[in-house]
């Protein structure tokens, strides 16, 4: 009857929320899989996605990183409380220093904000950020190399920078990073060259979650799970 009813045009309605649902089910899946206990949280904007990584029983340390001033007071606010949520107000790069933050003028939409400029020439600020590396953080924070940890990153085109600030990929048993089939900002890279890039450095792809659409229905970018190759 199903195939039957796709024959004659039904079509099964996209839930947004039951596709994040599932991702975060896979995910925490996956962390559960690998003992993960301790996620880096890459461009946490306000803090849900850790937020929801707490409600689905993670109870490991989340290092939290927003460069933005503002939506850090965001991101520190959800943190409260919570001794295993550090949180801090830094880019993470390929090396140490500062950078040129755009930051989307519409409030709500600060998701979008990044190290490069939309294409699209939506109206941004520049803010001069602090830039830390992976490799800094995990040796100031005092995680050893018997730690088992989860890289998670969403900076808008920038995920391949901060990956390369990982000097030693020997406890970093999971990634996820957000790629880009269709660029909408200057200088992102293509999906294809970051899986290369990751796969080349020892990484399996495990899930492609969709992560944004085009007006026309197409896929615009993925969050790529990846698992470390046995």
């Amino acid at each position: 009857m199903g195939y039957k009813a796709l024959a004659l045009g039904a079509r099964w309605p996209r839930n947004k929320h039951v596709t994040i649902l599932d991702q975060q089910g896979r995910t925490m899946d996956a962390i559960r899989e690998r003992r993960v206990d301790v996620v880096l949280d890459v461009g946490a904007n306000r803090g849900f996605w850790s937020k929801h990584l707490r409600m689905l029983g993670y109870k490991g340390l989340i290092l939290a990183f927003e460069p933005d001033p503002e939506t850090f007071q965001h991101l520190e606010r959800m943190a409260a409380g919570d001794s295993q949520w550090r949180v801090f107000n830094c880019a993470l790069g390929s090396k140490a220093g500062e950078m040129d933050f755009h930051v989307i003028l519409d409030g709500e939409q600060t998701v979008l904000s990044s190290a490069f400029k939309p294409l699209s020439g939506t109206p941004t600020i520049e803010k001069r950020v602090p830039v830390r590396t992976v490799a800094e953080v995990l040796q100031s924070e005092n995680i050893g190399a018997d730690r088992r940890i989860f890289l998670k990153m969403d900076t808008q085109g920038y995920d391949l920078e901060v990956f390369a600030g990982v000097e030693t990929l020997d406890n970093i048993v999971m990634l996820q990073s957000e790629v880009s089939v269709v660029p909408i900002y200057h200088g992102m890279p293509h999906y294809t060259d970051a899986l290369r890039r990751y796969e080349e450095a020892g990484f399996d792809l495990r899930d492609l979650f969709v992560a944004g659409l085009m007006s026309n229905g197409n896929v615009m970018e993925y969050d790529a799970l990846m698992l470390k190759r046995d």
